[in-house]
């Protein structure tokens, strides 16, 4: 079984000029994970995580102490986060350095590199131009259906 064969083609995508809340927004109501910021030929330019739109939002250097300190004023602090974010672009945002799979690597293959790189699912690029995406569910909804014949709901 091949990449090709298993991969989602409908993915999220983003501009690099996407604004911060419209990527929020879009983040929050997405399936998957990630949305994928392409180029107006599809070239795959860098992925957004919810990750990455957090670590924007909630600032890394509160320990769980500081945090608990910080509770009163949770909804402030994320207020004015949001607000100092509010000009920066998927461009600015964006993780440019990322592992992708072709459309002809094995499900062996994918599931390797998906494990090994730790994430739920990478892109699938040919040419430079994104085509899809495959994560883990994918590869276990395929040995679950295809290869043991079990139905799901």
């Amino acid at each position: 079984m091949f990449v090709r064969d298993l991969m989602r083609a409908e993915v999220p995508t983003a501009g690099p000029a996407d604004r911060f809340a419209d990527l929020l927004r879009r983040q929050c109501d997405l399936a998957t994970r990630q949305l994928y910021v392409v180029d107006r030929d599809r070239r795959l330019l860098g992925i957004i995580t919810g990750y990455d739109l957090l670590k924007l939002m909630i600032p890394d250097y509160l320990s769980p102490g500081l945090a608990h300190a910080a509770h009163p004023v949770d909804d402030h602090l994320l207020a004015q986060r949001f607000r100092d974010n509010l000009g920066k672009t998927a461009e600015a945002i964006m993780t440019r350095e990322y592992t992708a799979l072709s459309p002809g690597d094995t499900l062996i293959e994918a599931n390797a590199i998906i494990r090994e790189r730790r994430f739920n699912a990478l892109p699938v690029v040919e040419n430079e131009k994104l085509v899809g995406e495959v994560g883990r569910k994918d590869v276990l909804r395929h040995i679950a259906v295809q290869v043991c014949g079990l139905a799901l709901d």
